[in-house]
């Protein structure tokens, strides 16, 4: 039997500054945190500070069982380098969102520092995997961390 997908459960994203995340999708996009977890692991350096570990801040599109959210994930364990472990370089092509009072959105993001990369334009649903004929308006914003994160609604504002 094959499984029935109803919806995404959640995205991940690997930040290198959580404060800075935070700005962009809880202060600027408005999502809400419902978890801000440190996790730490190895030993305690002699300033109380863990060696490694991690910090993920779990942020709500709605309240229901099946919801998506996204995951901010700060690993606060480096290679010797300096970078992130592996796993957290994948990184994603970019996230879009569902949203209403697009346009007041596209307002606030000077003010907020946030970059618009594309639009606000309108575009046909078939770029969406839709049949033609259903307008959809776009932008397309850079995060703090220059991920491409876009905003789509099917209603004008």
């Amino acid at each position: 039997m094959s499984p029935h997908i109803r919806a995404v459960s959640h995205i991940a994203v690997g930040v290198r500054d959580m404060a800075e995340a935070l700005r962009f999708y809880r202060d600027f996009l408005g999502l809400a945190v419902s978890l801000d977890q440190h996790e730490q692991r190895g030993r305690e350096r002699g300033d109380g500070s863990a060696q490694s570990g991690r910090r993920a801040v779990y942020l709500r599109l709605a309240e229901h069982d099946d919801a998506s959210f996204l995951v901010l994930d700060q690993q606060l364990d480096h290679r010797a380098d300096g970078e992130p472990r592996n796993l957290f370089d994948v990184g994603f092509h970019h996230i879009a969102f569902w949203a209403e009072g697009l346009d007041a959105l596209v307002a606030a993001a000077p003010a907020a520092g946030v970059t618009i990369v594309h639009g606000p334009a309108w575009e046909d649903s078939t770029s969406w995997g839709e049949s033609a004929g259903r307008p959809i308006r776009t932008v397309i914003f850079r995060d703090f961390e220059g991920n491409i994160v876009q905003v789509d609604s099917r209603h004008d504002g």
